[in-house]
């Protein structure tokens, strides 16, 4: 890797973020931006620059609503309707297997498509990968 690269973990459930934020900050020269929802993390789409994006698909809000799903997050990026680039590098970690999901997913281009429990070695050898450019 050269120089830091910032990943951003957009994830809802409090301890699968933390783990997974645990396992990406281990990694050497990276920094970790954390994302509860879909608003928070398009606001640091649009407000930083992120190198990486780690994602689950299903992001409710204070209510449990889903407002802005991964999928639709996902979308909106590689439609270019955001101000990140529209080929940022995504790693999906979602605890629900879903198929359709899945293969919409890996056709606007993810990286990895991860279940939760994720791995430690799975993540960062995914993590790696991205951003060394693998």
């Amino acid at each position: 890797m050269h120089g830091e690269k910032t990943v951003l973990v957009v994830e809802d459930e409090g301890f699968s973020r933390r783990h997974v934020v645990t396992i990406v900050g281990k990694t050497s020269g990276c920094s970790v931006l954390e994302a509860v929802d879909g608003s928070q993390a398009l606001h640091l789409l649009s407000s930083e620059s992120i190198d990486l994006m780690i994602l689950d698909l299903h992001l409710p809000d204070a209510a449990g609503v889903e407002l802005v799903s991964g999928l639709d997050l996902l979308h909106q990026l590689r439609a270019g309707d955001l101000t990140a680039p529209a080929d940022l590098p995504v790693i999906v970690v979602t605890g629900t297997e879903d198929v359709v999901a899945e293969r919409i997913a890996r056709a606007m281009g993810v990286h990895s498509f991860l279940y939760k429990p994720v791995k430690a070695d799975t993540l960062r050898q995914a993590v790696a990968m991205v951003l060394d450019g693998a």
